[in-house]
């Protein structure tokens, strides 16, 4: 794969193949939204997932989602989600989708990264429409800011049924 990355590797597994691209301040951020792309090849599937440190409190790890940065990358994830949500019904097995959205956030507490690492790290994957949830209905902060936390996200999905579901 050629393209506007900083990285990007494949996996492949029981004749399965992976494509994982590191798009963090690309162009392709700057379009979607988004960190690291996710492409399925037998599926043809894209699957996008923009990555947000933690911050260390009182009460766990949590996430204050705040800032134009924030704000744009958002937005962006919303208008590409929305372009290119599924509007028919497959017509195969492998057309077929368990969800038809594309968009995650991963909130992964604040760790110090270890470049020789074989596992992913840490955290919490949110479909982008649950995103939405917590943030409307989420838990406040001390001066009244949303605040997205292991306990106020209350589901999420892991890195082992992430990487199944992928």
């Amino acid at each position: 794969l050629r393209g506007p990355f900083i990285g990007a590797t494949s996996f492949k597994y029981r004749g399965e193949a992976l494509t994982v691209m590191n798009a963090n301040r690309t162009s392709l951020e700057h379009t979607l939204g988004v960190d690291l792309l996710y492409y399925h090849h037998r599926y043809r599937s894209f699957v996008f997932v923009q990555y947000k440190r933690m911050t260390p409190s009182r009460d766990g790890p949590v996430f204050r989602p705040q800032g134009a940065t924030y704000h744009a990358e958002l937005a962006r994830m919303r208008e590409a989600d929305e372009a290119t949500r599924l509007t028919t019904a497959p017509l195969t097995p492998d057309d077929y989708r368990l969800w038809p959205r594309a968009f995650f956030f991963k909130l992964c507490p604040d760790v110090e990264l270890d470049a020789d690492a074989t596992q992913l790290i840490k955290g919490m994957y949110l479909p982008l429409d649950y995103w939405d949830v917590l943030s409307a209905a989420g838990e406040r902060g001390p001066r009244g800011g949303i605040v997205i936390s292991y306990d106020s996200a209350r589901r999420w999905i892991n890195n082992t049924l992430f990487v199944e579901l992928v």
